[in-house]
């Protein structure tokens, strides 16, 4: 079980953009890749949804080993070169947590091996991750996740004129919602008006 993220020193060996981090379960600990390992107590977050949470509250996020050096230097050299921020998780220096998470990284990745790189919650291999560089990828990633909304519309009333703005707006292939209050009492939402998120 996981909870919490620890933003740790600034890296001596990756460069200024890069914060190191580990998961904290009750009490922070500090580690660094050079550490033999990082003594961590349990918590209450299941490994995806710390996976989630955690790809989704930085921009950039690496999970990876310490001992993977020239992987490692390979991501981090782009990142640094354009001073992008990100954060790494060094697996093999958290003890069983890391291999827990590892193998959940496997799961929902269908990677097999270090590093998994995610841009905005979204997996990008490291070869795909390297290729954004040169191709400019990178950029429309990190501007199209700056800009994500879980809806680009939401519409509350009551009455016609609610459905209709909502009939109105669905066919521009928008997300929708639409929270229909026909009585204070007993609000709904009328079915077929409500996008559902892809």
């Amino acid at each position: 079980m996981f909870s919490g993220l620890d933003f740790l020193s600034k890296s001596q060996t990756s460069g200024l953009n890069a914060i190191h981090a580990i998961p904290s379960f009750h009490e922070a600990k500090t580690c660094s890749p050079t550490a033999s390992s990082c003594d961590l107590l349990p918590s209450f977050e299941t490994p995806p949804a710390y996976i989630s949470r955690l790809s989704y509250e930085n921009r950039i996020l690496i999970f990876t080993h310490a001992v993977l050096r020239e992987e490692n230097a390979r991501a981090e050299r782009y990142l640094n070169a354009r001073g992008d921020r990100f954060a790494v998780l060094y697996l093999d220096r958290i003890g069983d947590e890391g291999f827990v998470l590892e193998e959940e990284l496997k799961r929902q990745t269908n990677q097999e091996t270090p590093p998994w790189i995610f841009v905005f919650g979204r997996h990008r291999p490291l070869d795909q991750f390297i290729a954004s560089f040169h191709d400019g990828l990178i950029d429309e990633w990190l501007i199209n996740a700056e800009f994500a909304y879980d809806y680009d519309l939401i519409i509350i009333g009551d009455g016609p004129g609610a459905v209709s703005a909502a009939r109105t707006a669905m066919p521009y292939g928008r997300k929708l919602l639409l929270i229909y209050n026909s009585d204070a009492r007993n609000p709904r939402i009328p079915e077929g008006c409500l996008a559902k998120l892809r």
